[in-house]
């Protein structure tokens, strides 16, 4: 007797029983488990063609990592959330990007100089999207703007703090550069998103925190 496929439908109520094991593993600390159980949910969500679900798996497993230390690993799988976010429309954008401003929060009071990865992977894929769809529809123009911006951000602080420990040489010059470029773009965040994250006035505290000058 041979078995038939499972059906999407199947194959996505496979998933969400995943994503719920993998939810309990880690509410119990066992974050290998975790993360495994996370992979096999995102594998099926992926069979299914769920996008949705894909989508939440991605982020999961972005912040399972983030737990584990795998910083690099972190970065880029929230830029691969953030890449189908930008396939999908412009709800699943913005809620992605919320979720990469907290993540950018903890590494900027912990791993300041990771930073610099996740704005270089968020750039990526950011031009990696629009290179395979072109022309963003009028309603993804203001978050992907906004994301643009951030990924900016984040890698001019992971630059910022490369400098003030003397991990990279910069010039004043360079430095105020980059500081002031920074400070205009977090601006502009903060404008697009009706200052849902309070962009400028953090930012300026993590720049005054590292000795640098906080005005505009």
């Amino acid at each position: 007797m041979t078995l038939l496929p499972d059906t999407p439908t199947e194959l996505a109520a496979q998933a969400r029983s995943l994503g719920q094991q993998s939810r309990a593993a880690e509410d119990r600390g066992d974050l290998a488990a975790a993360l495994a159980l996370n992979e096999a949910a995102a594998a099926r969500f992926l069979q299914a063609g769920d996008a949705p679900g894909l989508l939440v798996a991605y982020r999961s497993q972005a912040l399972i990592l983030l737990r584990l230390a795998r910083l690099d690993e972190a970065c880029s799988q929230l830029a691969r959330a953030l890449a189908l976010a930008l396939q999908m429309d412009a709800e699943y954008v913005w809620d992605t990007v919320g979720q990469v401003v907290g993540v950018a929060g903890f590494l900027a009071q912990e791993q300041a100089a990771q930073l610099l990865t996740l704005g270089a992977v968020l750039r990526s894929a950011l031009q990696h999207v629009q290179t395979v769809r072109g022309d963003y529809p009028l309603d993804l123009r203001g978050p992907v703007e906004v994301a643009t911006a951030l990924s900016n951000i984040y890698a001019a602080m992971g630059l910022l703090d490369a400098s003030v420990q003397g991990r990279e040489s910069l010039s004043q010059q360079e430095v105020e550069r980059v500081r002031v470029d920074a400070l205009t773009q977090a601006w502009a965040v903060d404008a697009l998103s009706r200052q849902t994250w309070g962009l400028v006035p953090w930012l300026k505290a993590w720049l005054a925190a590292r000795g640098l000058r906080a005005e505009d």
